[in-house]
């Protein structure tokens, strides 16, 4: 008996398949490195959040103690300068850092931001002008450089106290 003569059609199915097959796992593998970016962005993101929270933690925290607080306030409430108009203009005061990590840059500062000009502040039985806000900004930023990748925090700080241009000594 004579074999059948062969006319191909299984190797060219063959090859198409293995075609769909390889069009298949390629696409699989653009996508699974697209998920691996998104993972280590947000991993990223996490990481810089976590580390400038901490940093506003620590700094709020260290505020709020009585002695090294009144000392950080107070160097905030001297840090302005003079301009043209006879008007002071204030700036941050910066911190060291308590995160130390290589790769990832962060800052810390507070800023006092001066009452407005005809606000009144009143406190129970005190007279008008007696009393001020004092208002701070307290701003935490960590960066990873390479990446442009940045996570700032601020936390607000208002308390009442004495207006010094009524309570000083001349």
């Amino acid at each position: 008996m004579m074999p059948k003569k062969q006319s191909g059609s299984t190797l060219a199915i063959s090859l198409v398949i293995l075609t769909a097959i390889t069009l298949i796992s390629i696409s699989s593998l653009q996508r699974s490195g697209l998920q691996t970016k998104i993972v280590a962005n947000i991993q990223h993101q996490e990481q810089l959040f976590n580390i400038s929270h901490s940093e506003q933690e620590f700094w709020f925290s260290a505020l709020q103690d009585s002695i090294s607080g009144d000392n950080l306030l107070a160097l905030a409430l001297k840090e302005f300068v003079v301009d043209a108009d006879g008007e002071k203009v204030y700036s941050p005061v910066f911190f060291n850092p308590v995160t130390n990590r290589p790769q990832i840059n962060v800052t810390s500062s507070i800023l006092y931001t001066p009452p407005e000009p005809d606000g009144i502040a009143l406190a129970v039985g005190e007279e008008v002008g007696q009393r001020i806000n004092y208002r701070f900004n307290l701003d935490s930023q960590a960066s990873i450089p390479g990446l442009n990748k940045i996570n700032s925090q601020r936390t607000g700080i208002n308390f009442p106290g004495l207006n010094p241009s009524q309570h000083t000594k001349i």
